[in-house]
């Protein structure tokens, strides 16, 4: 199984990719770390990958000399690239491994729940629901653990 993991978060990122490569066997986990570098991976690449395990919120680019903070952090780029995929018929299941509970400020803010919904509806033949992460707590692993269970490629 091929999986790409968008993440921004280096800790984060180590933290999922340890789990999946200890939970699936013959993984192989590529990794990106922003909107470019995933919609790169997904879209001009000839990587055919099993599943997309995203980050809602990240840079529109890396980290870089040039770039030195990869731009502003964009709440929605996850659902961004969700679109980008359905418009290019790049439609690898996706699971969204998030650690907020909502996107945006004030009036445009858009809890979790209503944008799995907004997702569902939207990606409905790809996108496979959400994971909340905590580094706190274990509960994310079970949740993700299931949903990879029910992805068959």
């Amino acid at each position: 199984m091929k999986i790409l993991l968008v993440e921004d978060d280096i800790d984060k990122a180590g933290e999922i990719r340890d789990f999946v490569i200890r939970s699936i066997p013959n993984v192989q986990v590529d990794e990106a770390r922003s909107f470019n570098s995933a919609l790169k991976a997904l879209c001009h690449r000839t990587v055919e990958y099993d599943v997309v395990l995203l980050d809602m919120s990240m840079p529109n680019f890396d980290v870089s000399e040039r770039e030195p903070s990869g731009g502003a952090q964009e709440n929605f780029a996850g659902r961004d690239l969700l679109t980008q995929m359905k418009m290019r018929q790049r439609k690898v299941p996706t699971i969204v491994v998030t650690m907020f509970d909502g996107f945006g400020e004030g009036a445009g803010r858009v809890s979790i729940d209503n944008l799995h919904a907004e997702m569902m509806e939207s990606f409905s033949d790809f996108y496979v629901g959400h994971v909340y992460y905590s580094q706190a707590e274990d509960a994310w692993k079970t949740g993700l653990e299931q949903l990879l269970k029910g992805i068959s490629r």
